[in-house]
């Protein structure tokens, strides 16, 4: 049997035995309460039933869009910027005896020992989250959302009537690195 040659290789990590995993687990923990208030965040299926509208105009369109290798692709400067990002915009999320400091400062120490063993080889993840990581999906559900309230809705807006731009964010549902979108205007 011929060996395919176009599937890429991504390698997605397990942190269950690394030394930092408890480290990793106690931020995801802080941070858990932040996606929620990311304005497109979606929890689960259930969530995005509840807010997807009962009705919607004949013709309306239904838009998938996923962004591909999320995790891997969030820049450690973006994942840092929007983590504190959110923090300032919600200093009353942020844990009163460990606060922000700690948090970046543990996110950091993360980030900079991504290191995984392949074929008896050691290997650092120079850039990106590490898919399987504890703190990944919040790290990418903060990510995106700073991309989506910092540049995304401004340009709507910009271009866009506030009528169409009200309804886009409202509308704008995303689970993670899977969006949904209905398109009633054709």
């Amino acid at each position: 049997m011929e060996q395919p040659t176009d599937l890429p290789f991504r390698p997605i990590i397990s942190g269950t035995r690394c030394p930092l995993k408890r480290l990793a687990a106690l931020v995801h923990k802080l941070l858990e309460p932040f996606p929620k208030k990311v304005s497109s965040f979606v929890q689960d299926t259930w969530d995005l039933l509840r807010k997807l509208p009962n009705t919607v105009q004949p013709g309306s369109e239904l838009i998938s869009l996923d962004v591909k290798d999320l995790y891997t692709n969030i820049d450690n400067d973006l994942g840092f910027k929007a983590v504190e990002y959110y923090m300032d915009k919600h200093p009353e999320l942020t844990h009163i005896r460990l606060g922000k400091n700690f948090i970046l400062r543990s996110l950091q120490t993360l980030q900079e020992n991504i290191l995984y063993e392949f074929n008896g080889e050691i290997y650092s993840q120079e850039n990106g989250c590490a898919m399987g990581k504890d703190y990944g999906p919040t790290w990418a559900t903060l990510a995106v959302g700073y991309l989506e309230e910092t540049k995304l809705y401004p340009q709507i807006r910009r271009h866009y009537p506030t009528e169409i731009a009200d309804k886009f964010e409202k509308d704008y549902q995303r689970f993670q690195d899977d969006t949904l979108l209905i398109n009633e205007h054709g």
